[in-house]
């Protein structure tokens, strides 16, 4: 009998396992549909990944090679970056190491699944519901979008997961390696510092607490004083790049931070319920059933809390949402997607809940069973959204922003070519993808980028002036070209941004047209005294 027992267990593992990788085949054809990555870049924040990731394989320190002062990177932690420098070393050749890039942000996918499937096993779900919670995470939109692009969420999730396991497990040192590995790769894993330790000391687990806090804070604590130590000076131009809280204070001044959570609770809301239905539509229907799916999880959540289930993950769960209720930065789905789990298991308990109301009320009669079957009518209604929006975000979303991106590149590059071709190697550039323009060209150079406050405000005139400082900054920045494409802005409001910085562009004492195909142009910065004489 216990022979019996062992192969039932080894054949539940195995069919878990099989049903796990048949979920991860949609993203797994996606990976390899678009290997080559044209997207890269699309974020900003990509490129910027791989631009240090660079840095870093040849031997030129964690730096921002793509400026042409190429300052210390002090706005992102360093391990993605490191962990991509390891395909720089093996095949430095860029674009042609991308392939080699999308193999490992969507192996970080596969990791986030499995680890998901035993924290659910962990903490108490059967197997079948711990292999649907991990398939769940393994079809979601939102994670098959960060997983074949160069972005630092789904690493974050697989690591925050494996501290979470290691919680579960009693292993406090452990988790608190795991939990430092994630504030490396996200700083905002830091509430785990707090939340991990307080539930420790509230269970009266002293020892836990503290093996804990001495494993993750060195990790937190030595990558603020590096950062600290290393961070450059910055303007207006360049502090974007380097100082994530000085941007925020430059941009939001404290006497708004109340105006700006009132803002950020229905983006915060919507984003969270994105994570279980993908649907970009910010209408009033969507943003109800976003509210809706939020309430349910939430209810969810703490009823597994209670029942002494995923304490740890729902603590740090709420003081994660909190910090972006203030974050200056749109709240949208990418940034939640670390708690994809820990919302997918809420909403199961909250269903499940349900369903045993409904199973009562059909056990009556009347106006009991009408309402059971108004349940069944909508939890039907739930499930087949989830169906119809994986689809759409899988196979008729992503794949044609992708071949958008692949078209604005192939348009691109003859631009590319002439800057490889007539640019001196030394010269500056201002451009929209300025990391993007510097791994195909090697020319270093800036980019404008709009504060999410002045987007906020949507004010033409405020946008109108912020452009009109354009000029001084390149001057003082010594900006020899810039470079335009028909993408620029396309994610900034680009109805208030797109007209106003182009507009800059057509003072022809300035700025003299020296490439132009397709949608893409360079432009040469006329010395001042150019400018003066032909005035």
């Amino acid at each position: 009998m216990p022979s019996m027992v062992a192969q039932t267990s080894r054949f539940d593992r195995w069919l878990a396992v099989a049903v796990l990788c048949a979920a991860l085949l949609p993203s797994a054809w996606l990976a390899w549909s678009w290997r080559a990555m044209p997207q890269t870049g699309i974020l900003h924040d990509d490129a910027l990944y791989l631009v240090a990731a660079k840095s870093l394989a040849e031997g030129n320190g964690y730096r921002i090679a793509s400026l042409p002062d190429q300052p210390f990177q002090t706005k992102y932690p360093p391990l993605f970056p490191a962990l991509l420098s390891v395909v720089w070393r093996i095949d430095p050749s860029f674009p042609g190491n991308l392939p080699k890039v999308m193999l490992l942000t969507w192996s970080c996918l596969v990791a986030a699944v499995f680890l998901a499937w035993r924290l659910m096993r962990r903490v108490g779900f059967s197997e079948m519901e711990s292999v649907g919670l991990a398939a769940f995470v393994a079809l979601s939109p939102v994670a098959v979008q960060f997983s074949v692009m160069a972005m630092s969420e789904v690493p974050f999730c697989a690591l925050l997961l494996l501290s979470l396991l290691f919680i579960e497990r009693g292993q406090a040192f452990w988790a608190g390696v795991f939990g430092g590995l994630a504030f490396l790769t996200r700083g905002a894993a830091l509430p785990l510092l707090v939340t991990a330790p307080l539930l420790y000391c509230w269970r009266r687990q002293f020892r836990n607490a503290a093996w804990f806090a001495a494993a993750m804070a060195p990790a937190v604590v030595g990558w603020q004083v590096w950062a600290a130590l290393h961070r450059a000076p910055a303007d207006a131009l360049t502090l974007f790049y380097t100082d994530y809280v000085g941007y925020h204070r430059r941009d939001v001044a404290f006497a708004e931070w109340g105006d700006l959570f009132v803002f950020n609770l229905n983006p915060v809301v919507k984003a969270i319920g994105e994570l279980l239905i993908f649907d970009e539509d910010s209408g009033l229907g969507p943003l109800t059933l976003a509210r809706v799916l939020m309430t349910a999880s939430i209810s969810g959540c703490v009823r597994l809390m209670r029942a002494g289930r995923m304490a740890h993950y729902g603590w740090f769960g709420a003081l994660y949402v909190v910090q972006f209720l203030f974050w200056n930065f749109p709240p949208t789905h990418r940034f939640f997607l670390p708690l994809l789990p820990l919302v997918a298991a809420g909403i199961w308990r909250e269903a499940r809940s349900l369903g045993s109301i409904v199973a009562v009320a059909f056990a009556k009669k009347g106006a009991d069973r009408v309402v059971a079957f108004a349940m069944c009518g909508f939890l039907a209604f739930l499930g087949f959204e989830f169906v119809r929006y994986a689809y759409f975000g899988l196979f008729q979303f992503l794949p044609p922003v992708f071949a958008q991106r692949r078209e604005v590149l192939a348009d691109k590059r003859a631009a590319h070519g002439w800057i490889a071709a007539n640019v001196r190697p030394n010269a500056a550039l201002l451009s929209y993808q300025d990391p993007v323009d510097y791994l195909y060209t090697g020319r270093r150079g800036y980019s404008l980028r709009v504060p999410p406050g002045v987007l906020k405000r949507a004010d033409r005139g405020e946008i109108k002036r912020f452009f009109g400082e354009l000029p001084s900054m390149m001057a003082s920045h010594g900006v020899d070209h810039v470079v335009l494409a028909e993408a620029d802005y396309q994610m900034d409001c680009p109805d208030l941004t797109f007209k106003a910085y182009r507009s800059v562009f057509k003072d022809k004492d300035r700025f003299e047209l020296m490439f132009e195909r397709g949608g893409s142009a360079v432009y040469r910065v006329r010395p001042p005294a150019s400018a003066a004489v032909r005035r």
